[in-house]
C-alpha cells in the first residue's frame, strides 16, 4: 500500500534572472524563475508556449547556484511540487500558487556571449542532500 503522495517534477529550462539569494536562520535559500520553451507544428505551423515556473533551492546547494548560475542559463532542475495557499490582500479569497522545491540542480550552458570567465569554475552539478526546513514557509509572489 502507498502511504504518501508523489508530486516530483524534471525541468529543463534557461533562467529568467541570476537567482536571489536569502538566509532563513543560518540557511541558504536561493529563488529563481526557469522558463521552459516548449515547440511543435501543428498544420504545417510552428507553434511555441513558454512556462515559467518559481523554483527554490535550499542550503549549500541554493548557494552555489546564487554563486555561479546567470541569466539565460540552462539548467536542469529535478524536485517535488509544492502548493501554497494563502489570502489575497484585496479580496480575502484564498490565492492558490505552486512552486518547485529542487532536491537536485545540474548547471547547463551559459548563454552566448557570456563571459566565461565569471564561471568561478562553476561545479557540473550540485546534488548534496540537505534537508528541507520543516517550517519553511513562503512568502506570497503577489
Amino acid at each position: 500500500m502507498i502511504n504518501q503522495g508523489l508530486a516530483e517534477t524534471e525541468l529543463i529550462g534557461n533562467l529568467v534572472a541570476a537567482p536571489e539569494i536569502t538566509m532563513a536562520g543560518d540557511t541558504p535559500k536561493a529563488k529563481m524563475r526557469l522558463a521552459v520553451n516548449e515547440s511543435w507544428t501543428k498544420d504545417g505551423e510552428k507553434q511555441e508556449h513558454v512556462s515559467y515556473f518559481s523554483i527554490t533551492v535550499w542550503g549549500k546547494r541554493g548557494q552555489a547556484c546564487a554563486d555561479h548560475l546567470i541569466q539565460g542559463q540552462q539548467v536542469v532542475v529535478l524536485g517535488r511540487l509544492r502548493q501554497e495557499r494563502f489570502p489575497d490582500k484585496d479580496t480575502g479569497e484564498t490565492v492558490s500558487y505552486i512552486h518547485i522545491i529542487a532536491r537536485e540542480v545540474i548547471f547547463g550552458d551559459k548563454p552566448k556571449g557570456a563571459d566565461q570567465a565569471t564561471s568561478n569554475d562553476s561545479p557540473a552539478q550540485v546534488a548534496e542532500p540537505a534537508a528541507t526546513p520543516e517550517s519553511e514557509t513562503e512568502e506570497s509572489p503577489f
